[in-house]
């Protein structure tokens, strides 16, 4: 018998609303970086509200969506996913400039 593989942030009870609210969010994110690319020169005083850590957070959330049985969560997880490898584009293109794959994938 095959065991289940665990589901650590329990993505199926999340409402769909959760992850593509989130979506936008980062879609707004990346607008304002568009915009006004200043802002990406001022740190973050609390390591854990910064967002690298949001990002890979996001990441992983999208990652456990796009493996669930349901429709929807997988829908909003692709979203979430776009949304996360576009600011990713872009902070890559007008910030970083690694020209690195911006694939995202916390597996």
């Amino acid at each position: 018998m095959r065991r289940a593989k665990p589901n650590p942030l329990g993505i199926d009870s999340a409402p769909t609303d959760v992850l593509t609210g989130l979506a936008i969010s980062i879609i707004e994110v990346r607008n304002d970086f568009d915009q006004g690319g200043a802002t990406y020169y001022f740190r973050d005083l609390d390591v854990d509200a910064s967002w690298a850590v949001s990002i890979q957070y996001a990441t992983e959330l999208a990652d456990e969506a796009s493996e669930s049985e349901h429709p929807q969560t997988r829908l909003a997880g692709a979203l979430l996913e776009a949304a996360v490898d576009r600011l990713a584009s872009l902070l890559d293109a007008e910030f970083l400039q690694l020209g690195g794959d911006t694939a995202i994938s916390a597996k």
